[in-house]
């Protein structure tokens, strides 16, 4: 029996801001469908926020290990709203 593929979730916005004591919060809003086995069924509206240490390098980082470095494991997400198409 073959898997069925889940898409990713579509990501509506995403806003970072930069806290005194030198944290990045990024606020972040996916789009999801309500019901993957039946995506016509409407959608959820998603947020997800995420904070880390706001670092600057002495020494310049590779594009690639900028984006390794962002690629952290996000706890949970938050329902925010129910919306049906």
């Amino acid at each position: 029996m073959a898997g069925k593929i889940i898409n990713a979730a579509k990501l509506l916005s995403r806003r970072s801001h930069i806290l005194p004591d030198q944290l990045q919060v990024s606020e972040l809003f996916f789009e999801v469908p309500a019901d993957y086995s039946n995506p016509p069924a409407g959608t959820l509206k998603l947020f997800g926020r995420s904070v880390t240490k706001h670092e600057r390098p002495i020494v310049p980082v590779s594009s690639a290990d900028a984006i390794k470095a962002d690629q952290k494991p996000w706890l949970g997400l938050g329902l925010l709203r129910c919306g049906f198409l």
